[in-house]
Protein backbone atom coordinates (compact mmCIF):
# COMPACT_ATOMS: atom_id res chain seq x y z
CA UNK A 1 0.00 0.00 0.00
CA UNK A 2 2.56 2.67 1.16
CA UNK A 3 4.88 1.62 -2.15
CA UNK A 4 1.72 2.12 -4.68
CA UNK A 5 1.39 5.78 -2.79
CA UNK A 6 4.88 6.61 -3.15
CA UNK A 7 4.64 5.61 -6.65
CA UNK A 8 1.46 7.74 -7.20
CA UNK A 9 3.49 10.91 -5.47
CA UNK A 10 6.27 10.30 -7.71
CA UNK A 11 4.10 10.23 -11.33
CA UNK A 12 2.06 12.57 -10.12
CA UNK A 13 5.24 15.07 -9.28
CA UNK A 14 6.59 13.73 -12.73
CA UNK A 15 3.88 14.48 -14.99
CA UNK A 16 2.81 17.51 -13.31
CA UNK A 17 6.55 18.88 -13.56
CA UNK A 18 6.97 17.94 -17.73
CA UNK A 19 3.38 19.14 -18.39
CA UNK A 20 4.67 22.86 -17.04
CA UNK A 21 8.02 22.41 -18.81
CA UNK A 22 6.32 21.47 -21.94
CA UNK A 23 3.83 24.47 -21.61
CA UNK A 24 6.33 26.40 -22.63
CA UNK A 25 6.52 25.00 -26.29
CA UNK A 26 3.20 26.96 -26.38
CA UNK A 27 5.01 30.41 -26.58
CA UNK A 28 7.79 29.34 -29.63
CA UNK A 29 5.46 28.06 -31.40
CA UNK A 30 2.65 30.89 -31.21
CA UNK A 31 5.65 33.45 -31.92
CA UNK A 32 6.63 31.03 -35.06
CA UNK A 33 2.93 31.20 -36.47
CA UNK A 34 2.53 34.94 -35.45
CA UNK A 35 5.98 35.69 -38.10
CA UNK A 36 4.54 33.17 -40.41
CA UNK A 37 1.38 35.46 -40.70
CA UNK A 38 3.24 38.36 -40.33
CA UNK A 39 5.34 37.72 -43.26
CA UNK A 40 2.77 36.14 -45.71
CA UNK A 41 -0.04 39.40 -45.50
CA UNK A 42 2.18 42.10 -44.13
CA UNK A 43 5.17 41.47 -46.32
CA UNK A 44 4.03 39.23 -48.98
CA UNK A 45 6.81 37.27 -48.03
CA UNK A 46 5.43 33.50 -47.19
CA UNK A 47 7.99 31.37 -45.07
CA UNK A 48 7.45 27.84 -45.12
CA UNK A 49 10.25 26.97 -42.22
CA UNK A 50 8.20 29.16 -39.86
CA UNK A 51 4.79 26.98 -40.00
CA UNK A 52 7.16 23.49 -40.25
CA UNK A 53 8.49 24.49 -37.00
CA UNK A 54 5.30 25.59 -35.33
CA UNK A 55 3.70 22.13 -36.43
CA UNK A 56 6.30 19.83 -34.78
CA UNK A 57 6.61 22.11 -31.63
CA UNK A 58 2.95 21.84 -31.19
CA UNK A 59 2.95 18.11 -31.99
CA UNK A 60 5.75 17.79 -29.07
CA UNK A 61 3.65 20.01 -27.50
CA UNK A 62 -0.15 18.30 -27.71
CA UNK A 63 1.45 14.76 -27.25
CA UNK A 64 3.68 15.14 -24.29
CA UNK A 65 0.59 16.98 -22.46
CA UNK A 66 -1.76 14.01 -22.13
CA UNK A 67 -0.40 12.93 -18.90
CA UNK A 68 -0.48 16.47 -17.47
CA UNK A 69 -3.95 16.29 -18.67
CA UNK A 70 -4.80 12.63 -17.12
CA UNK A 71 -3.09 13.61 -14.00
CA UNK A 72 -4.83 16.90 -13.77
CA UNK A 73 -8.46 15.76 -14.56
CA UNK A 74 -9.11 18.20 -17.24
CA UNK A 75 -9.32 15.84 -19.96
CA UNK A 76 -12.50 15.91 -22.33
CA UNK A 77 -15.37 14.26 -20.65
CA UNK A 78 -19.38 14.69 -20.99
CA UNK A 79 -19.93 16.13 -17.90
CA UNK A 80 -23.55 16.64 -17.97
CA UNK A 81 -23.83 12.78 -18.07
CA UNK A 82 -21.10 12.55 -15.29
CA UNK A 83 -22.50 15.03 -12.80
CA UNK A 84 -26.42 13.28 -13.07
CA UNK A 85 -25.22 9.64 -12.08
CA UNK A 86 -24.54 8.53 -8.63
CA UNK A 87 -20.60 8.34 -7.61
CA UNK A 88 -20.43 4.36 -7.24
CA UNK A 89 -21.62 4.25 -11.10
CA UNK A 90 -19.53 6.34 -12.01
CA UNK A 91 -16.19 4.44 -10.44
CA UNK A 92 -17.98 1.55 -12.25
CA UNK A 93 -17.80 3.52 -15.35
CA UNK A 94 -14.38 4.49 -14.98
CA UNK A 95 -13.15 1.18 -13.93
CA UNK A 96 -15.16 -0.53 -16.57
CA UNK A 97 -15.04 1.59 -19.40
CA UNK A 98 -12.45 4.69 -19.59
CA UNK A 99 -9.64 2.77 -17.69
CA UNK A 100 -9.43 -0.14 -20.47
CA UNK A 101 -10.57 2.41 -23.62
CA UNK A 102 -7.17 4.18 -22.25
CA UNK A 103 -5.46 0.97 -22.17
CA UNK A 104 -6.70 0.11 -25.54
CA UNK A 105 -5.27 3.26 -26.89
CA UNK A 106 -2.31 3.36 -25.06
CA UNK A 107 -0.46 0.07 -25.94
CA UNK A 108 -0.45 1.14 -29.51
CA UNK A 109 0.68 4.32 -28.85
CA UNK A 110 3.84 3.06 -27.51
CA UNK A 111 4.52 -0.12 -29.43
CA UNK A 112 4.05 1.90 -33.01
CA UNK A 113 4.97 5.12 -31.78
CA UNK A 114 8.82 3.15 -30.88
CA UNK A 115 8.43 1.14 -34.17
CA UNK A 116 7.94 4.89 -36.01
CA UNK A 117 10.55 6.49 -33.84
CA UNK A 118 13.32 3.62 -33.83
CA UNK A 119 12.94 3.61 -37.90
CA UNK A 120 12.96 7.47 -38.14
CA UNK A 121 16.43 7.25 -35.78
CA UNK A 122 17.92 4.03 -37.89
CA UNK A 123 17.57 6.28 -40.99
CA UNK A 124 17.76 9.69 -39.65
CA UNK A 125 14.59 10.46 -41.26
CA UNK A 126 13.64 13.98 -42.14
CA UNK A 127 11.09 16.20 -43.14
CA UNK A 128 11.03 16.88 -46.98
CA UNK A 129 12.74 19.41 -48.29
CA UNK A 130 13.21 22.27 -47.83
CA UNK A 131 13.32 22.13 -44.14
CA UNK A 132 15.02 18.85 -43.53
CA UNK A 133 13.88 18.92 -40.00
CA UNK A 134 15.32 15.52 -38.13
CA UNK A 135 11.95 13.35 -37.42
CA UNK A 136 13.42 11.02 -34.64
CA UNK A 137 13.45 13.89 -31.75
CA UNK A 138 10.02 14.42 -32.51
CA UNK A 139 8.71 10.93 -33.31
CA UNK A 140 10.40 9.58 -29.78
CA UNK A 141 7.90 11.64 -27.84
CA UNK A 142 5.24 9.33 -29.06
CA UNK A 143 6.10 6.70 -26.82
CA UNK A 144 7.45 8.69 -24.02
CA UNK A 145 3.83 9.92 -24.37
CA UNK A 146 2.28 6.53 -24.01
CA UNK A 147 4.92 5.39 -21.40
CA UNK A 148 3.67 8.95 -19.58
CA UNK A 149 0.09 8.12 -19.87
CA UNK A 150 0.20 4.59 -18.81
CA UNK A 151 2.34 5.30 -15.78
CA UNK A 152 -0.24 8.02 -14.88
CA UNK A 153 -3.56 5.60 -15.73
CA UNK A 154 -2.20 3.13 -13.66
CA UNK A 155 -1.49 5.60 -10.26
CA UNK A 156 -5.25 7.08 -11.54
CA UNK A 157 -6.96 3.76 -11.47
CA UNK A 158 -4.85 2.84 -8.16
CA UNK A 159 -6.75 5.94 -6.38
CA UNK A 160 -9.88 5.51 -7.89
CA UNK A 161 -9.93 2.09 -6.54
CA UNK A 162 -8.08 2.72 -3.32
CA UNK A 163 -10.68 5.75 -2.92
CA UNK A 164 -13.57 3.83 -3.10
CA UNK A 165 -12.85 1.27 -1.07
CA UNK A 166 -12.45 3.69 1.36
CA UNK A 167 -15.09 5.80 0.82
CA UNK A 168 -17.14 2.25 1.13
CA UNK A 169 -15.24 1.55 4.64
CA UNK A 170 -16.37 4.95 5.73
CA UNK A 171 -20.03 4.09 5.04
CA UNK A 172 -19.75 1.24 6.82
CA UNK A 173 -18.94 1.87 9.64
CA UNK A 174 -21.26 5.05 10.31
Amino acid sequence: MRLMERYCRTMDWINENSGKMISFLFFPGWLLVLYGVIARYFFNRPNILSGEYAKYLFSVYFVLGGAYCLRNNVHIRVDIIYKIIKRRTRILLEVFMVFPLLFCFIFPFIWHGSIFAWTALKFLETDPPPTHILLFPIKVTVPIAGLLLLLQAVADLYRFIVADEKKGEESHVH
